[in-house]
C-alpha cells in the first residue's frame, strides 16, 4: 500500500519526521543549512534473530540493520500483535554509540529481551529506529520468535500390534520455560497425520490432569490403551498406519496448546501375535555372532523400526526372535515385515517375512558379506594400473634390470581396503624358471608384499575382478638377476623364455589368484646380412628389416620393436637399408635347437608393400619375407658368432584383394555397437569399417590400406522397418557411414548389410555377425490417473518408474509429479523415448502411502496407467492468506489511491477457484478470482481510492478460507498529499521520485519565503513532499 511506508520502505522515515518537526513547526529559519547534520535519518530496515526458537524465560538476540548511526534502537516484543509498542511488552534499547558503523548497512547488535511470564506461541520482535519508545511507536522491521514453555521430550510407543491387545505408551514432559505450570496431558488417535501433534485427534483415549511442573522439572506420563476398544471400536482403521500419541495443554482458562507428538501404528487385522526369527551367517554359512538386527514394517525406513536388538541367542550365538507382532487374517492382508542385519564392517542385508494366520512365524537368514573382504587381486603394470600386459626383459643376469609390477585389490563396494592384504608372489616351477624378485643381487622365485589399505589409487576402467573406482595397491620388482644366455640356453629358452608367476592372497573366506609373465630375451652376436636391391639390381634405401625368430606367436615390426631391447634402449633385431646393403647383428641361435630366422621388410614406398605372410603374425603387408633355415648359418672367425646371407629383391607385385565388412550403429548414447533398439522415427549413423587381404593368401587383414573412394552398397533386411539415406557409400580412412531412419509405423528388427566387388570382379557381402541387427520399437507412453479406493484424484502424487526386473525398486528410472485432475504421464526416460516390449512397474506415492502396477511387454502408443491408493483422501483446495504488503496502519490524504498487496497460496491438494477480496470498513470494495493448484502461490493487487472524508476506517483482506488481520486507514489532510499537491515540480532531476536533496529543496524554500518553479511552497506542499520521499512514491 502506498499510502504508508513498509519495513522496507521506511529506511528514511524517522529522518524526515525529525526533520518536519524541527523545520516546520518550529520554522526555524536558519535551520535549512544545516539541516542534514542536525536531524535523525536513520531507519531499521531488518532484523535478524540468533535463533528463532527460545525457551520461556530466556533472553532473545539478534541483529538490526540500520542506514543510520544518529539515533538510537528500540526493540520490543509485540505481546498483543497490534503493530505497536505497548507499555508492558518486553523491550530493549541500543544507544548508537555501540552500532558497528564500519558495516553497510549498519549492523546494530541487542540482547537481554527478556520472555519470562510470555505463554507458548509466535510472537513478533519488533523494532524502531528512535530515541525514545511510548505506546504506539510503530514497528519499522518484523520478525518472528517461537516462545516455548513445556514440551514433550520423548515419546515411546509401539509401531505395531494385533488387534484386541493392550498396549502401553510413555510420553515425558518438561517445563523448559522459568515459570511453573499447571498441565494436562492427552493421549489421541487418527487415521492422518498431524492431527495429534496438533492437540487435534480424531479420537481423545485418555488423561492425565492438573501436573504441576517447576521450571527444568519433568514427569513421565503412561497409558496403558486395548487396541481393540480404544482405536478400532472407535473407527481407527486397522491393516494399515494410523497415528497416536500426546498432546499438552496449559490448564489455564483458554487451555493453550503447548506442544504434542506422535507416532505411526500399525493394527493387525488378526488378535493372534506373529513372531520373527533370524539366524545371521556370513556368506559360507558360518554364524555371524552379535550382528545388530532391526524389525521395519513395510519398508526400511525409521518410521517404520517395530523393534531392534542384537543376534546374541542360540546355540552359535546368531539368534534373535521378534514376538507379539501383527499379523493379518489371510495371505492377502498379510503384514510384509522386513529383517535387517548389519555388523560393523559387514554389508547390511535386508530379508523379508509376510505373516498372517496361516503364517504366523517366520525364521530369515540375513547373510552378511565383509565390507573389509578384497574381492580379488589383478597384477598390473605398476606405470599404468589398468595395464595387464607382461613384461620384457633382456636376459643379462643384472639384478639392476628389473620391470615394476603392481598388485591391485578393493573391497566389496569397491572401496580400498580396511588394514592390509599380504600377497605371496611365486614363479611357476621354480627349479626351471629364470625368474627373480627383488633387485638384491640373490636369487627369489618367491616373495611376499603387503597392499596397505591407505595406498590408494583411482582407475577408470574394470581389471579382472577389480572394478573401476577407487584401489589398494603395492608394487614390486621382477628382475633379470637369474635370467642369463647361459640359463636360458640351458633350459632351452633362448633366445626368448616366457616365465609365469602367480600371486595368491586369502581374505576372511576365499583364497584370491592371478598369473603374469614376464619375458627374458637374448641380444646374440650372430649376424645376418644381404643387399636390399629391386628387380633392376638397384640399390633401396631406408627399407625396415627385421628379423624374428621361428615360432614366436608375435613376429610384427611393432612386437620386436618394444620386445629386443638392450641396456642402451636400441632394437637390436630392427634394422635400416643404407647404401643397397643391411645388417642385423643381435641375434641369438640356439646351439642345441635349430633355430630359424623369419626376415621382413617394408619399404618407405607404399606400392612395394604388397604381400603378407601366410601362416605368421606380422600384422601389416610387407615387401618382402624370408626364412633362413639352421643350415645356412656358418661359423664366423673363431667361431664365436654366426653369420648369413640374405639378400633382399623388392618390387612392385600385381596383387588381387579380397574385401570384408563389419557394420555397427549408433546407440542411444552415440556409442557404436553391434545392436541397438530404435524409436519410429529416429535416426542413427550407420558404420561400415572395410578390411582387405590378398586373394588366397591367409594374411591379416588390415584397414589400413583399403583406397579411399572404394564403394560399398549396404542394405535393409527388411525395408518395412525403415531407410537409409544412402544406399552407395564411399570408403574413407577405412570406413564408410550412412544414416537409419526408423519407420513411423514399424515395430520389428532388420540387419543392415553390406557387400563390395574385389579385384576380381567378385562379390564379397557381409553375413551373420558381420551385420548390425536394429530393433525398431513404437514410443510407448504410460498416462493414467492416480486416485484413491473411491475415486477422488490425487493431485500432486510423485508417480515413479522403475524397470520390469526391479522387484525391490531401488533404481528408479525417472519420477513425475500428477497434475491437478490427479493425471500423469511418463513417455521417456533420460531423454529417450519409453520402449515398446520391456516390462515396467509403476510406483505412486501419496502422503506417504504407495501402490505399484506392474506392465508386461508394454506396448506402442498410450498405455492405461491408472492407480489407487487406498486409505488417502486428497486435501480440497484451501486458499490460505500468506503476505500482506503493507501489514500496518496507514494515514492517507482524502481521495489518494492506496495499494494493497495480498500473496495467497493454495495449502490443499486440489485444483481451486477462490475469490480473494479487500474489505473496507467492513464492506467488500474490491475482488479478484484466482485459480491456483496445490501448493501454488499468487499475489493479487488491490488499488482503492481513500474516501473524501477523514476519519479512521478499517481494513482487511479475506478469502472463504482465511481472513487477514485487521489494521486501520486514517484519512487527514496532513496525510499523504499526493492528490491534492502537484510535486512533479520538486522533482527536479526527472527520476520521477523525490530524493533527499528535492525533499531538502522545498523544506529551504518554505522556510525562506522562496519559490519553486516560480510558484511559493506552502506547509501543504512540504508535508506531500516529504510523504513522497519517505514511500518512495512516484510523482
Amino acid at each position: 500500500m502506498t499510502g504508508n511506508s513498509t519495513p522496507t520502505e521506511k529506511a528514511r522515515a524517522l529522518f524526515l519526521a525529525a526533520l518536519m518537526v524541527l523545520s516546520v513547526f518550529a520554522a526555524t529559519a536558519a535551520f535549512a543549512g544545516s539541516a542534514a547534520a542536525a536531524v535523525n535519518t536513520g531507519q531499521a530496515d531488518t532484523i535478524d534473530l540468533d535463533s528463532d526458537t527460545v525457551t520461556e524465560g530466556t533472553n532473545a538476540s539478534g541483529t538490526v540493520n540500520v542506514s543510520d548511526n544518529s539515533t538510537d534502537v528500540q526493540v520490543w516484543i509485540d505481546v498483543d500483535d497490534n503493530g505497536q509498542y505497548d507499555s508492558t511488552e518486553p523491550n530493549v534499547t541500543v544507544d548508537n554509540s555501540t552500532f558497528e558503523t564500519e558495516t553497510d548497512p549498519i549492523d546494530v547488535a541487542f540482547d537481554g529481551l527478556n520472555t519470562t511470564g510470555l505463554e507458548t506461541g509466535t510472537y513478533n520482535v519488533s523494532v524502531n529506529q528512535t530515541d525514545t519508545i511510548s505506546t504506539g511507536t510503530l514497528a519499522t522491521a518484523n520478525e518472528s520468535l517461537d516462545v516455548e514453555q513445556v514440551l514433550v521430550t520423548d515419546l515411546s510407543a509401539p509401531r505395531v500390534a494385533p488387534n484386541a491387545s493392550d498396549i502401553t505408551i510413555e510420553a515425558t514432559i518438561e517445563n523448559v520455560g522459568a515459570s511453573a505450570q499447571e498441565v494436562n496431558v492427552t493421549l489421541g488417535a487418527a487415521n492422518n497425520s498431524g492431527n495429534v501433534e496438533a492437540g487435534s485427534p480424531e479420537v481423545e483415549i485418555a488423561y492425565d490432569n492438573q501436573t504441576e511442573l517447576a521450571s527444568g522439572d519433568s514427569f513421565t506420563v503412561e497409558f496403558t490403551p486395548n487396541s481393540y476398544y480404544n482405536y478400532t471400536a472407535n473407527n481407527i482403521n486397522q491393516s494399515e498406519d494410523v497415528y497416536h500419541g500426546v498432546y499438552v495443554l496449559n490448564n489455564d482458562t483458554a487451555n493453550t496448546f503447548q506442544d504434542g507428538a506422535e507416532a505411526p501404528f500399525f493394527i493387525g487385522g488378526s488378535d493372534i501375535r506373529g513372531a520373527v526369527e533370524a539366524e545371521v551367517t556370513n556368506d559360507n554359512g558360518n554364524p555371524i555372532e552379535d550382528a545388530n538386527v532391526s524389525l521395519y514394517i513395510n519398508s526400511v525406513d525409521p518410521t517404520n523400526l517395530v523393534d531392534r536388538g542384537v543376534a546374541s541367542g542360540g546355540n552359535d550365538g546368531n539368534f534373535i526372535r521378534f514376538t507379539d507382532l501383527a499379523i493379518g487374517n489371510d495371505q492377502n492382508t498379510g503384514v510384509q515385515y522386513i529383517v535387517r542385519a548389519n555388523q560393523e564392517t559387514f554389508q547390511a542385508d535386508n530379508r523379508g517375512a509376510l505373516l498372517h494366520e496361516n503364517n504366523v512365524e517366520e525364521t530369515v537368514s540375513p547373510t552378511l558379506i565383509s565390507n573389509l573382504d578384497a574381492q580379488g587381486i589383478e597384477i598390473v603394470r605398476a606405470d599404468d594400473l589398468t595395464d595387464k600386459s607382461n613384461a620384457t626383459l633382456l636376459a643379462d643376469g643384472n639384478s639392476d634390470n628389473t620391470a615394476e609390477f603392481a598388485v591391485i585389490t578393493q573391497n566389496q563396494i569397491n572401496e580400498s581396503i580396511s588394514g592390509s592384504l599380504d600377497v605371496n608372489l611365486a614363479f611357476n616351477d621354480a627349479v626351471n624358471s629364470s625368474g627373480d624378485f627383488i633387485n638384491n643381487d640373490a636369487i627369489d622365485r618367491s616373495t611376499t608384499v603387503t597392499i596397505s589399505g591407505s595406498n590408494t589409487a583411482s582407475i577408470d576402467e574394470s581389471v579382472g575382478d577389480v572394478n573401476a573406482g577407487e584401489v589398494s595397491y603395492t608394487t614390486f620388482e621382477v628382475t633379470a638377476d637369474n635370467a642369463t644366455a647361459e640359463r636360458l640356453q640351458s633350459l632351452g629358452d633362448d633366445p626368448i623364455g616366457t616365465y609365469l608367476f602367480d600371486a595368491e592372497a586369502t581374505n576372511e573366506s576365499t583364497t584370491l589368484t592371478d598369473t603374469a609373465s614376464v619375458d627374458y630375451v637374448l641380444e646374440g652376436n650372430d649376424v645376418l646380412t644381404g643387399d636390399v636391391r629391386t628387380p633392376e639390381d638397384l640399390d633401396m634405401e631406408d627399407v625396415t628389416l627385421w628379423a624374428a625368430y621361428e615360432g614366436q606367436s608375435n613376429q610384427s615390426l611393432e612386437f620386436i620393436q618394444d620386445t629386443f631391447v638392450n641396456a642402451e634402449g636400441d632394437a637390436f633385431l630392427v634394422k635400416t637399408s643404407a647404401e643397397g646393403g643391411y645388417m642385423i647383428d643381435g641375434i641369438a641361435l640356439n646351439e642345441t635347437v635349430n633355430t630359424d630366422i623369419r626376415l621382413y621388410a617394408v619399404a618407405s614406398e607404399e606400392a612395394y608393400n604388397n604381400l603378407n605372410m601366410t601362416d605368421q603374425n606380422v600384422g601389416q603387408f610387407v615387401a618382402f619375407e624370408a626364412t633362413v633355415n639352421t643350415s645356412e648359418w656358418q661359423d664366423v672367425s673363431d667361431g664365436t658368432l654366426k653369420q648369413a646371407e640374405q639378400n633382399v629383391n623388392i618390387f612392385e607385385e600385381d596383387v588381387d584383394f579380397e574385401y570384408r565388412m563389419d557394420i555397427e550403429v549408433e546407440d542411444a548414447e552415440g556409442a557404436l555397437v553391434k545392436s541397438t533398439d530404435v524409436a519410429q522415427d529416429e535416426s542413427r549413423e550407420v558404420t561400415v569399417t572395410v578390411e582387405k587381404r590378398p586373394i588366397d593368401r591367409q594374411g591379416e587383414w588390415s584397414s589400413d590400406t583399403v583406397e579411399d573412394g572404394k564403394e560399398v552398397t549396404v542394405s535393409l533386411t527388411d525395408d518395412t522397418q525403415g531407410s537409409l539415406a544412402e544406399t552407395t557409400l564411399t570408403v574413407e580412412d577405412g570406413q564408410a557411414t550412412t544414416t537409419f531412419t526408423a519407420a513411423s509405423a514399424a515395430d520389428g528388427t532388420t540387419n543392415v548389410s553390406a557387400e563390395t566387388e574385389n579385384d576380381l570382379g567378385e562379390i564379397n557381402a557381409t553375413s551373420g555377425s558381420d551385420e548390425a541387427e536394429i530393433n525398431v520399437f513404437g514410443p510407448a507412453a504410460i498416462t493414467g490417473d492416480v486416485v484413491n479406493e473411491d475415486s477422488q484424484n490425487l493431485p500432486g502424487a510423485t508417480v515413479t518408474l522403475f524397470a520390469g526386473d526391479d522387484t525391490d525398486l531401488s533404481d528408479p528410472l525417472t519420477s513425475v509429479t500428477a497434475g491437478d485432475e490427479g493425471s500423469y504421464t511418463i513417455s521417456e526416460v533420460d531423454g529417450q523415448r519409453l520402449q515398446s516390449g520391456e516390462d515396467y512397474i509403476v510406483e505412486a506415492e501419496f502422503n506417504g502411502e504407495t501402490e505399484t502396477r506392474t506392465f508386461t511387454d508394454l506396448s506402442a502408443g498410450t498405455n492405461d496407467g491408472d492407480i489407487a491408493i487406498i486409505g488417502v483422501t486428497p486435501q480440497v483446495a484451501e486458499f490460505d492468506i500468506t503476505n500482506v504488503d503493507p501489514a500496518a496502519n496507514v494515514s492517507v490524504a482524502p481521495g489518494d489511491t492506496v495499494s494493497v498487496d495480498v500473496t495467497v497460496e493454495n495449502v490443499g491438494d486440489e485444483l481451486g477457484t477462490k475469490d480473494v477480496e479487500f474489505v473496507f470498513d467492513g464492506s467488500v470494495v474490491a475482488s479478484e478470482s484466482v485459480e491456483l493448484s496445490g501448493d501454488q502461490n499468487t499475489t493479487v493487487t488491490f488499488d482503492v481510492t481513500a474516501p473524501d472524508t477523514e476519519g479512521d476506517y478499517s481494513w482487511n483482506v479475506q478469502t472463504e478460507d482465511a481472513t487477514s488481520d485487521t489494521w486501520t486507514l486514517t484519512v487527514e489532510e496532513s496525510g499523504n498529499n499526493n492528490g491534492t499537491s502537484d510535486l512533479a515540480r520538486f522533482d527536479a532531476d526527472g527520476s520521477g521520485q523525490i530524493e533527499i536533496g528535492e525533499a531538502l529543496d522545498a523544506l529551504t524554500a518554505y522556510n525562506e519565503g522562496g519559490t519553486i518553479d516560480g510558484d511559493a511552497v506552502s506547509i501543504e506542499d512540504v508535508l506531500a513532499v516529504i510523504t513522497a520521499y519517505n514511500e518512495d512514491s512516484q510523482v
